[in-house]
């Protein structure tokens, strides 16, 4: 159960990275013949990987066909099953970050002291509403929200944020938050 929780808890994490705007997301939006807002087209995304495999393999003509992956792409995306193999496929298709890797692995192997959440679930409706009875409405939009914490509570590598601050990113910029 434990490790059916990480799986799932990496491929968000996967889908984040594929859908925030820069090179992964421009990667596959290259291979899109019908885009759709705020979607990962499949399709596309399998068509990388199969560029990828062919480049490994040395071979100008694909041993692998784009709708051969799409199964495998469609169930690692969706969190239903995002084997080893598949894992490490998107990795290296999509050339990760040392650092998106290790937290792709972490949370695929279950660890506890790391997790990601996304939409709207992660600030409950109650809790909105009292802020905005007791500040006003927002004038801003969140785009992304990062929390960085390694196991001891403090930031494990330079550049990451202290447990006590925040990195915020709205349509106004960055703007750093101390809790």
């Amino acid at each position: 159960m434990a490790h059916a929780a990480g799986r799932r808890a990496a491929a968000d994490y996967l889908r984040q990275l594929l859908l925030k705007p820069g090179s992964y997301r421009e990667t596959w939006q290259k291979h899109v013949v019908r885009a759709r807002q705020d979607s990962i087209n499949q399709l596309a995304v399998s068509e990388v990987l199969a560029r990828h495999m062919s480049a490994v393999s040395g071979t100008d003509e694909g041993i692998i066909k784009p709708h051969q992956l799409k199964d495998t792409v469609s169930r690692a995306l969706s969190g239903r099953l995002l084997s080893r193999s598949a894992l490490e496929l998107f990795i290296d298709g999509f050339g990760f970050t040392g650092d998106e890797t290790e937290r792709l692995w972490r949370l695929w192997n279950g660890s506890g002291t790391i997790s990601v959440m996304s939409g709207t679930h992660a600030v409950p409706a109650c809790s909105e509403q009292d802020l905005d009875a007791a500040i006003g409405p927002r004038r801003h939009q969140t785009l992304s929200m990062h929390d960085h914490v390694g196991g001891s509570g403090w930031a494990d590598r330079p550049g990451q944020t202290h447990a006590g601050h925040r990195g915020h990113c709205s349509r106004r910029g960055p703007d750093p938050v101390r809790l």
